[in-house]
């Protein structure tokens, strides 16, 4: 004989059976929503249990009811692995005391209510001389890792997943399953797979209550396009607008083939004047039979708009960025007003400054033709003089001025000063503002303009009539609903304490303070507002933040899915929350981080099961994509440049390339990548393998890295040179822009004495096999917006290193490059570019020496020389550095076959001028390089420009040039054309003696990326 209570999906049923027909219903409202329907269905069954079981309850036949009998026991089942003393504190029905009717009810509801049961009953059994309780549930399963097998292409599985919309640690439910495959379905359709059947595997860990959720799809045949149906008034013919579209019958209609269509329509209305042009798909209609579609279009072409500027030139870029018709589409009369003050602000920024740009707008009633012309009158040309503050007394003009978007005419690359009315009133309102942000309530921020500045016609000046007020500051804080012990660790953090300026973006900033500290302690339901009271005669004001932290809430574990590869430990090191701790938010996001740097994950993502139950011990879920382990990379391209040839300058020549990477992510799961790359080009064929271990298991901020290349190069024309080099460095990272490498690195160099160019009575001396063993250290900065083409920020390097022969060199010397890059956009189609390099070489130690073996004609030798190795001298020129000479072209050179032999001083900065066109797809540069390679550095003479002589190579050249770029998917491809103003001429051996010849003054380079 037993007892059972119930409680079932949106309602509750206790039956605790003390007899074969004793039953009780007991109805309460749970924490989930239901339909009315049901609800009507619970009244009446409350109704009627609660009839049946009043009659029941006097029956004679009934036995005599065990309430109050000894509980001597309480069991949870389920088809989960739960433990009851996890709900211990829910359970308000204790072993030992009497078994309690209500004390059962609100313990069902307190189970039911953590969100871990779909359905939930409590039973109770005899057992000895007392009652045991047995809760049974239905457990709840949550959302774990989700994932695609057979996705179409051109959908891939990862996308697939992510548009099931089934978010992670959220509550599964066969309805959230049926919306996931409807959302698959649709997306499906939209690539033309109306017949995608879809099925899924729903695999449930009992230990986790995790729900693996695996969709698989079997795409079928996708549709084919049979034709296109134009609806509304699209002017042109149906078939023009599908020729426009290229939109082809017969092939597959995707998504991106589809939008892709549409805008080349809105494209072609635009280049005819129909700026209100509308285009819709209506529907997409699928024959089954045929296994094709048909698409309705819904095209309004609209009103011819004629735009017309009278009295300026604007180009139609800027046309299209100043007037919002081209944008928004529409020419009411808000649109041509809003248009008339961009171009006014835009020939004011011009040096107009009473520019004026009146509108007027007709329409034709016959044919709804639009006209809008703007009548502009620029005035004479003005030029912005300067500003100046008057009135500021608490906060200084250093303090302002940056708060300033106008700039005046000595700014850099201004030449007339940059002023609008519209500039100056933002900035008259962001003086107010900060003025109100550092206490000052009344502060008042007054512009006075003076157009006839120092008795100049057209020179503007502003003057900033500021009237600060009283400056009000904060008396009292307090902090309201917490004790003193969490009052002093927030106190901290506050943006704002006693003392310092009042203001009520200052006071907010506190607020948020607040909310994050209690956040990452674990609060993630707190809330605090604050109340400032009335400010006293001295100017303070009280703040009082009224603060309820709700629960706090501890990680009782954390599970790790979606690892398939990546070792456990490896994830565990750089996940930061931990068991028992808070669940700190700032930890989840540096958790995120962490594993995103490890950079074996597509996505990760992090966050608690079930974020919305009630619960305080949450179970916290990390979520791993891992990516493709092999990757394999190729290229190729060709460079055009003057060359190796028989001619101590080169011969204009191209040089295709090859390219080919290997990379092995993850390897062992350690989040290792072991790399093969090779490279072949008449200039350089190379194999190269490396093995980077990204963090060291006890210093997760250090990596190391282990290197091997095999080289042969012919890119310097004096020599060829086949080089083997190994290396071993150690990364330091400090954020996620700044980087330290120290590195141990031998290399054995080879030159090919059938190459070398240069005197005989040097070739001895520069064939000889050179072994460098150098210890170096390099520091990188890097805070460029984009690596590939950047437009702002900056980029630094510094390396150093020393070779010396108790490392296993054959030469001691030391080493020193630098190189600084600093961009500056100065308007939304201009950047300023900069880049300077040095370096230093210098010998030191004892004379090094060179055995050279006997011949059958001299004998053998023994020369001692400080000289550094030639394949370890400095080269300079070409596309990537001094675009006044072909490929390392610069610096000293052979005094007899005038072919280069490398220096041991380097010098170069580079300007460019970037101009961008055409959405950033077209680009033009103007550079100037200037810099050369010297024999040493106390040769190195930068302000010095001509040669005193064929053999005087040391002094500086200077090179302009003209550049095109444009814009593709591996970068930016580059022409240049280097103009050398002061080419060197050198010493040359010609038949009778020594001649004298000149570089070429035209140096043309072709390439892919930035030069710098």
């Amino acid at each position: 004989m037993g007892a059972s209570s119930s409680l079932t999906g949106r309602f509750s049923n206790l039956n605790l059976r003390m007899s074969p027909v004793f039953h009780f219903t007991d109805f309460f409202q749970t924490r989930r929503a239901f339909f009315p329907a049901r609800r009507h269905l619970m009244v009446v069954r409350f109704f009627v249990g609660f009839a049946v079981a009043t009659l029941l309850w006097v029956s004679p036949a009934a036995a005599t009811p065990q309430w109050g009998g000894k509980v001597v026991g309480i069991r949870l089942e389920s088809d989960a692995h739960m433990s009851i003393e996890r709900f211990d504190q829910l359970i308000v029905q204790k072993i030992g005391e009497p078994l309690d009717r209500s004390r059962i009810s609100v313990s069902l509801k307190n189970l039911y209510a953590t969100g871990r049961f779909l359905e939930l009953r409590a039973d109770t059994q005899a057992k000895g001389t007392g009652v045991e309780v047995v809760f049974v549930g239905k457990a709840q399963y949550f959302v774990g890792v989700v994932s695609v097998e057979g996705a179409p292409r051109p959908l891939n599985s990862e996308s697939l997943a992510t548009g099931a919309r089934l978010r992670l640690g959220q509550p599964l439910t066969d309805e959230d399953l049926t919306k996931a495959r409807q959302h698959l379905a649709a997306t499906l359709a939209e690539e033309g797979y109306y017949e995608a059947r879809i099925t899924q595997t729903v695999r449930k860990d009992p230990d986790t209550q995790e729900a693996a959720i695996q969709f698989s799809i079997v795409a079928g045949r996708p549709a084919v396009l049979s034709g296109v149906e134009i609806q509304g008034h699209s002017i042109v013919s149906p078939q023009r607008l599908i020729d426009i579209a290229r939109w082809r019958p017969g092939k597959q209609m995707t998504s991106s083939r589809l939008e892709r269509g549409l805008i080349r329509i809105h494209q072609f209305y635009l280049k005819q004047k129909r700026l209100q042009a509308y285009t819709n798909v209506q529907q997409r209609l699928y024959d089954h039979a045929r296994h094709s579609e048909k698409l309705v279009l819904q095209v309004e072409a609209g009103p011819l708009v004629k735009l017309r500027i009278v009295g300026a030139k604007v180009s139609s870029d800027n046309l299209k960025r100043l007037l919002p018709m081209f944008a928004e589409g529409v020419t009411d009369d808000f649109a041509v007003q809003q248009g008339r003050r961009n171009l006014e602000d835009y020939f004011e920024r011009l040096g107009y400054f009473s520019a004026k740009a009146p509108a007027e707008r007709h329409v034709n009633p016959v044919t709804q033709e639009i006209d809008i012309t703007y009548n502009v009158t620029l005035g004479p040309a003005g030029q912005f003089d300067g500003f100046e503050f008057k009135g500021n007394k608490e906060l200084t003009d250093d303090e302002l001025t940056p708060l300033l978007t106008i700039r005046t005419k000595d700014y850099p690359f201004i030449w007339r000063g940059t002023f609008s009315h519209a500039l100056l009133a933002h900035d008259v309102t962001t003086l107010t503002a900060y003025y109100l942000a550092q206490g000052f309530p009344d502060a008042k921020v007054t512009p006075h303009l003076d157009d006839n500045f120092d008795n100049q016609p057209n020179h503007l000046f502003i003057t900033f009539e500021i009237k600060e007020g009283a400056r009000t500051y904060v008396g009292q804080l307090k902090l309201h609903g917490v004790d003193f012990e969490m009052e002093k660790n927030i106190t901290p953090t506050l943006v704002t304490k006693p003392g310092q300026p009042f203001s009520p973006t200052r006071a907010q900033a506190n607020q948020e303070s607040i909310l994050g500290y209690l956040r990452d302690h674990g609060y993630s339901q707190a809330t605090a507002s604050w109340k400032a009271l009335p400010a006293s005669p001295t100017h303070d004001v009280d703040l009082n933040y009224d603060i309820h932290p709700g629960p706090q809430e501890r990680i009782q574990r954390v599970l790790l899915m979606g690892n398939e590869h990546t070792r456990a430990g490896i994830v565990q090191r750089n996940v930061l929350l931990k068991v028992g701790a808070p669940l700190d938010q700032s930890d989840i996001y540096d958790s995120q981080r962490n594993l995103y740097d490890l950079g074996v994950f597509n996505q990760v993502q992090i966050g608690p099961q079930d974020p919305q139950s009630p619960e305080t011990q949450k179970t916290v879920l990390v979520k791993m994509e891992e990516a493709r382990r092999w990757t394999v990379g190729y290229g190729g391209g060709i460079e055009f440049q003057r060359l190796g040839g028989n001619q101590p300058q080169g011969q204009f020549k191209a040089s295709p390339r090859l390219s080919l990477d290997l990379s092995r992510l993850n390897v062992g799961g350690r989040a290792q990548t072991f790399t093969l790359r090779g490279q072949f080009s008449n200039l350089e064929t190379s194999a190269g393998t490396s093995y980077l271990i990204p963090h060291l298991p006890a210093r997760p901020d250090l990596g190391l890295r282990l290197t091997g290349l095999f080289d042969r190069s012919r890119d310097v024309q004096t020599f060829s040179a086949e080089r083997s080099e190994a290396s071993v460095g150690v990364e330091k990272h400090y954020g996620p822009s700044a980087l330290l490498l120290l590195r141990y690195t031998y290399r054995n160099v080879l030159v090919d004495v059938s190459t070398l160019h240069i005197s005989p009575n040097q070739i001895p001396l520069f064939s000889r096999p050179a072994r460098i063993g150098m210890l170096g250290a390099s520091y990188i900065n890097d805070r460029r917006d984009n690596p590939a083409d950047a437009t702002k920020g900056s980029y630094t390097l510094a390396d150093a290193g020393i070779s010396v022969d108790k490392l296993g060199s054959q030469a001691n010397f030391l080493r020193f490059s630098a190189q600084n890059s600093t961009y500056y956009q100065i308007g939304p189609h201009l950047t300023f570019a900069r880049n300077t390099r040095i370096g230093i070489e210098s010998p030191f130690g004892a004379l090094r020496q060179i055995i050279i073996p006997a011949t059958a004609t001299q004998p053998r030798q023994v020369i001692f020389t400080h000289d550094i190795p030639l394949p370890e001298r400095f080269f300079m020129g070409g596309s990537e550095s001094d675009r006044g000479f072909s490929i390392n072209q610069a610096g000293p050179r052979d005094p007899l076959t005038g072919f280069p032999v490398g220096g041991n001083a380097l010098f170069l900065n580079s300007l460019e001028l970037r101009v961008r066109l055409e959405e950033n797809r077209l680009g033009f540069v103007l550079f100037h390089d200037f810099g050369n390679v010297y024999s040493s550095v106390r040769k190195m003479r930068l302000l010095k420009v001509r040669q005193n002589s064929p053999t005087d190579l040391d002094y500086t050249t200077h090179a302009i040039g003209f550049g095109v770029r444009y814009m593709t998917p591996l970068g930016p491809l580059r022409f240049d054309v280097g103009y050398n103003l002061n080419p060197p001429r050198y010493q040359v051996q010609i038949p009778g003696g020594l001649g004298v010849s000149q570089l070429s003054n035209i140096q043309f380079f072709l390439g892919v990326g930035q030069t710098f």
